[in-house]
Formats: C-alpha cells, structure tokens, sequence
C-alpha cells in the first residue's frame, strides 16, 4: 500500500497484521512524507504481537480466539452425541476487543 501527500484518506484497515505492520512502518517513512499517525490511522485485525513491536505500534482488533475455538467444540460435540438430532445453521457472534496503540492516537 502506497499512501501520498496528496491522498484524501484519513485511515486505513487491514486484515492481515503483517499488512499492517508494514504498512504503519512503510507510510511513516520520511520519502513519502506522511506521517502514522498525524496524516493518516491504521488499524489491523487480528490483534498478533507483531504489532507491539512496530513503529509506530498498532492498534488492532482481536478475536476471541478462545471462545471461539470453546464454542466450535461445544457445537461439534453436541452433533456428535446426538447423531439423529435435525442441526440447522445458525449464527454465532465472537468476542471481540479493541487494542489502542500509537497508529491511531492524535
């Protein structure tokens, strides 16, 4: 991702952390003269550790990875003990939290 002075964004998402990561250091960088995150936010999701480490740091959003691996058991195991129960698709919502860092404070 390639961001410029003359760049109307205030903000960017990646999904994918390394993305980001490289993004956050890559727009920072004196030869494109825009500055994370003076002239422009970046966020990641995923929220892995990388992110504590780049300059400057990124705030991510986080998964509950947990709970979501908890609940995905939970839904196997009833399907497997009940075997002639009629299952229908359904929604399962995520935990989710937001990690402020450098990349979006003004």
């Amino acid at each position: 991702m390639t961001i410029t002075r003359a760049s109307s964004e205030d903000g960017t998402t990646v999904t994918a952390a390394l993305v980001p990561v490289g993004s956050a250091s890559t727009v920072g960088a004196a030869p494109t003269g825009v500055n994370v995150p003076g002239d422009v936010l970046v966020i990641g999701f995923d929220g892995i550790s990388s992110g504590e480490y780049s300059v400057p740091t990124l705030t991510a959003v986080v998964t509950d990875f947990r709970g979501m691996a908890n609940t995905s058991v939970s839904l196997l195991m009833r399907r497997i003990e009940h075997p002639d129960d009629e299952f229908y698709p359904q929604t399962v919502n995520v935990g989710y939290r937001l990690i402020e860092r450098e990349s979006t404070r003004r």
